[in-house]
């Protein structure tokens, strides 16, 4: 509704209380100003008497006049002035109107909304009904309905970015038993990704009808997270994009109680498509890390929930003490298969059991006294692992702390009194955790632990010697795991630690572990190491579901 040729009002209804000026200009006018109280002491008589200023009897007209535009101003204003407004030309022929409703349409969503509003306002002028459709994927078949503008603009209101991409070929389908040939109008909001189908897509909606393409600015192309890197004090955030101007992405790092534990940017240059943040964050929180997310253009695709399959996760190893000698120390061997799997902190058990992480790595060689053994059973209670490495302490026969009892003396292959030789390996079972790992041929163990009988309730055999006898074997101990290599983690009594197998059995008990000792996920909950290896491939319950915003 213009007022005058270049200016226009949003909400021309508001300036109905203009009306109401006279009525204001009455009451100032008929109400005078409340009279000044002064105390009447009488020596005031003879200061004041000089005076001559007195109080009007009425508001002055200057004054009266002023209160009046400030208040003719407020009404303007409130009615949302426009300069050089345009006006909707109503529609001639019905609409199609067609969303992309995905994950990157959340940066320019409200902008998409606008432009659909004015859309639909114009088929309502001019009459015509509207068929309304979205390209984000659905369970079932899209349908077109045409219908009335009125109808559209409530589904409209209700539609939301999704936090999925788009599939437009499945929305096609629905367009199949349009009329080439009738008239329509088409507009297209898109969210700015040719994708795989984007082309075809809108090949297919010129065909159909006068078509419309309308393209988010600049800054409201998404942003979308890469795959998200936990490095030792640093946390590793690539960043994509369409292209564009030089711009910063912000990001940040949210913690389990939503938090957050460190941010950073992404720095774009001039049409630079990537980008990378990198985040420094201390080793000792970085477990406690939930997602990474973009604050900046926030959507779905700039959102990164953090597994612990995706953590570089905290292992503990208890020193030895032999590092002067590292080709014979465990240390080194353990160090090494572990160097591009985690961070691996070397201190004595003592220090690691004071802040646990969730797997110690402990050989032969570390004596444990009754106090220690103490605070590593409740460790391995409370949900942590612990991975023991044989040797000869083990071998007498004499620790508790095993998957099950020991024999004395343990066994020797392919010794000078011995007819029996050096043992390679079985492939391991379906049910084991390193299922899978392709086992060199070169690899033969000469020395071994055995336990004292096979069959023991609640002990598994994760790995086997080529005559059947156990290599690693594992027990549930409370909410933890305690797993037993048969063999030492140096060279002396097989080959194992000299190969690549070594590391991928590590890697293996690794992502077994959890984040840290206290056997709880994000929502505290308890869960068992024995429970993980009996889910396998079962599908979990999701803790909570993003939304496309």
């Amino acid at each position: 509704m213009p007022l005058l040729p270049a200016i226009g009002f949003e909400t021309p209804i508001v300036l109905a209380a203009l009306a109401a000026l006279p009525l204001l200009w009455w009451l100032m006018r008929a109400t005078p100003p409340a009279p000044r109280r002064l105390a009447f002491p009488f020596i005031r008589l003879v200061m004041d008497e000089a005076a001559t200023e007195e109080t009007p009897a009425r508001t002055p007209w200057w004054l009266m006049a002023l209160r009046l535009a400030l208040a003719a101003a407020l009404i303007l204003a409130a009615a949302g002035p426009v300069l050089n407004p345009q006006r909707l030309a109503p529609l001639d022929r019905p609409l199609l109107l067609v969303i992309d409703d995905g994950w990157a349409s959340a940066p320019g969503w409200q902008a998409m909304l606008r432009t659909a509003r004015n859309a639909i306002a114009r088929a309502d002028a001019g009459r015509q009904p509207i068929g309304l459709l979205t390209t984000a994927a659905r369970t079932g078949p899209a349908r077109l309905d045409m219908e009335s503008p009125e109808e559209a603009a409530r589904r409209l209101e209700a539609l939301a970015p999704q936090p999925w991409e788009t599939d437009r070929s499945a929305t096609l389908e629905a367009l199949a038993d349009l009329d080439p040939g009738a008239p329509r109008r088409i507009l297209w909001l898109t969210d700015g990704l040719a994708g795989t189908d984007g082309t075809a897509f809108g090949r297919a909606l010129a065909e159909l009808g006068d078509l419309a393409i309308a393209e988010p600015g600049a800054e409201a192309l998404p942003f979308a997270l890469g795959r998200v890197r936990i490095e030792p004090g640093h946390v590793v955030v690539p960043v994509q994009r369409p292209g564009g101007e030089a711009v910063r992405a912000e990001a940040a790092v949210i913690g389990r109680n939503g938090e957050v534990l460190g941010a950073g940017a992404a720095a774009f240059e001039a049409g630079a498509t990537e980008a990378e943040a990198r985040i420094a964050l201390p080793v000792e929180v970085q477990d406690d890390i939930l997602l990474v997310r973009l604050t900046s253009r926030a959507s779905a695709g700039a959102t990164a929930l953090i597994d612990d399959a995706s953590r570089f996760k905290r292992v503990g190893l208890a020193e030895t003490g032999k590092g002067s000698q590292p080709l014979l120390s465990p240390d080194h061997y353990l160090a090494a298969a572990l160097a591009d799997l985690a961070h691996v902190e070397a201190a004595p058990l003592e220090a690691l059991l004071a802040r646990p992480p969730g797997l110690i790595l402990l050989d032969d060689s570390v004596g444990l006294l009754p106090e220690t053994r103490a605070a590593l059973t409740a460790f391995l209670e409370g949900g942590g692992m612990v991975v023991r490495f044989a040797g000869p302490t083990l071998a007498k026969g004499d620790d508790t702390l095993v998957p099950a009892p020991l024999r004395r003396g343990g066994r020797t292959l392919g010794g000078a009194l011995d007819w029996t030789e050096p043992q390679g390996l079985q492939a391991f079972d379906a049910a084991s955790p390193f299922a899978g790992l392709p086992i060199p041929e070169d690899v033969v163990v000469r020395r071994q632990v055995l336990a004292q009988s096979e069959g023991e309730p609640g002990v598994e055999n994760w790995a086997r010697l080529a005559d059947g006898t156990p290599l690693v074997t594992a027990r549930n101990i409370g909410k933890g795991l305690l797993v037993l290599f048969h063999v030492s983690a140096t060279p002396g009594w097989s080959d194992l630690p000299l190969s690549g197998l070594f590391q991928g059995m590590l890697g293996r008990l690794v992502a077994l572990a959890a984040g840290s000792g206290s056997g709880s996920g994000p929502d505290g909950a308890g869960e068992t190491l024995a429970g993980r290896l009996a889910a396998g491939g079962a599908a979990l319950a999701p803790r909570f579901a993003l939304d496309g915003l």
